[in-house]
């Protein structure tokens, strides 16, 4: 069975055919766009927040159900779980970020420097610090960065190269100006 897709139509697929979408769907990007440019961390922060609260309820259910606990009992440690995961979710999310870029970063650098391992552990722990104080920055300029690839994309196919250019370059600096003016005002 063959659906069509394979590594050829892959490879054969242009920048402007994958820019180009219908004025529905460009009208969905471009508030994704919008969302993400200006909110982008803080709705990636509230879906993983309300995903490691839904996974550790969900872990309390299961094991709550094996030890047989009331139905009261079994409900009141569903919601602790919850609250407990929406709380530390977040902080277990740019942990594990900055685990990865940390760890990964240092063993590059370790390899190129020719470090020894000590070394390297050292400066994985050194770089795992810094990755996780500069995370919600980090995760601020994806999200805003994704968010403009997004309005790029909508309003290329809805009008053309050049408006999507002085788009993206608009509402960049739009955002620019919020985010400016809203840590003035703290």
């Amino acid at each position: 069975m063959n659906l069509g897709f394979g590594l050829n139509n892959l490879t054969s697929i242009t920048v402007s055919e994958l820019t180009k979408a219908g004025a529905g769907s460009a009208l969905v990007l471009l508030i994704a766009g919008i969302a993400l440019l200006f909110a982008g961390r803080l709705i990636l922060k509230l879906t993983v927040s309300v995903g490691f609260g839904v996974l550790l309820a969900y872990i309390g259910l299961r094991v709550s159900s094996g030890l047989k606990l009331g139905q009261i009992a079994s409900i009141l440690v569903i919601l602790i779980l919850f609250v407990i995961g929406f709380l530390v979710g977040w902080a277990i999310f740019k942990l594990s970020l900055s685990i990865i870029a940390g760890l990964s970063t240092a063993l590059l650098l370790g390899g190129y420097m020719s470090l020894n391992l000590l070394y390297t552990l050292l400066l994985a722990i050194i770089l795992i610090v810094i990755f996780y104080l500069a995370m919600d920055y980090i995760i601020t300029a994806v999200a805003a960065l994704a968010g403009l690839a997004l309005i790029y994309i909508s309003v290329n196919s809805l009008a053309g190269g050049d408006w999507a250019l002085v788009a993206v370059i608009l509402m960049l600096v739009l955002a620019i100006l919020v985010k400016t003016g809203h840590r003035r005002r703290k």
